[in-house]
């Protein structure tokens, strides 16, 4: 199944399967998971990175 150029703003998404979901060039502002903000997950993701990064480079 395909979402494409839809308006979900102020939905719900309940009790659904969503094993293996691809979320690409959407705006994420105001998303949750299980009432945790998206966007913060995605900043943590990557400062976690960029720190990994830092030290895999300082080993060299």
């Amino acid at each position: 199944m395909n979402f494409e150029r839809c308006e979900l703003e102020n939905s719900t998404i309940r009790n659904c399967n969503l094993r293996n979901v691809e979320i690409s060039n959407s705006d994420l502002t105001g998303m949750k998971i299980y009432n945790i903000s998206v966007e913060e997950l995605l900043a943590a993701y990557v400062q976690m990175n960029q720190r990994k990064l830092y030290i895999m480079m300082s080993l060299l």
